[in-house]
This record gives structure tokens, C-alpha cells and sequence, in this order.
């Protein structure tokens, strides 16, 4: 990445799988031709509270999913576990778009 210049990136988070403040630190990390890894900037502290999930059915998911990739489908899945109250057809368009511009 040369100086100056902008890059998208997404993050998937995985579920911690217990209720409760949650906080993880991201670092930026390149690896060279060498395979040596070099941090970029500073480190990024994400904090966020599992609420209890909320259950739904496959079938409240299938109905919503023609025109979407799988992946985009997956991606979708793990993010409503952290955005419950987030419609589907949003994060799938969100995601959609998001993959698109990579």
C-alpha cells in the first residue's frame, strides 16, 4: 500500500459466544515479500455488548434470500447475530455492495 492511498476493508466478527461487554483489539498488518509482518498505524479497540439473541427461523431467511450469493447469505447469517434488530435484505445489500467495491 503506498502512502496517501485509501483501502476498504471489512471485518467479520465471530461470536464470542457469552452475554456481556465484549472488547477486542484490531491491528493493521502487512506481510512483506519476506514474509515479515509490519503493523500500520495505531491499534483499534472495538467494544460491544452481546445482548440476549434472538431466535429465527430458516424460513424467515429463505423467503428474503433469491438474488444473493452464498456468501453473501453467510455473511448476512453472522452479521444479524451482532445486529439483531437489522433486517436481513439490509445487511445482505450492505454486504452485496461492500464485496462489490473490493
Amino acid at each position: 500500500m503506498a502512502p496517501g492511498q485509501d483501502i476498504r476493508v471489512t471485518v467479520v466478527i465471530d461470536n464470542p459466544g457469552k452475554l456481556g461487554h465484549v472488547t477486542s483489539e484490531w491491528q493493521m498488518v502487512y506481510k512483506t515479500n519476506l514474509g515479515e509482518k509490519i503493523k500500520i498505524g495505531e491499534a483499534i479497540v472495538l467494544s460491544y455488548v452481546v445482548e440476549k439473541s434472538r431466535s429465527f427461523s430458516m424460513a424467515d431467511i429463505t423467503s428474503k434470500l433469491s438474488g444473493f450469493s452464498p456468501m453473501v447469505i453467510k455473511k448476512s447469517k453472522a452479521m444479524k447475530e451482532h445486529f439483531p434488530h437489522t433486517k436481513y435484505e439490509d445487511l445482505m445489500n450492505y454486504i452485496s455492495k461492500s464485496d462489490a467495491n473490493m
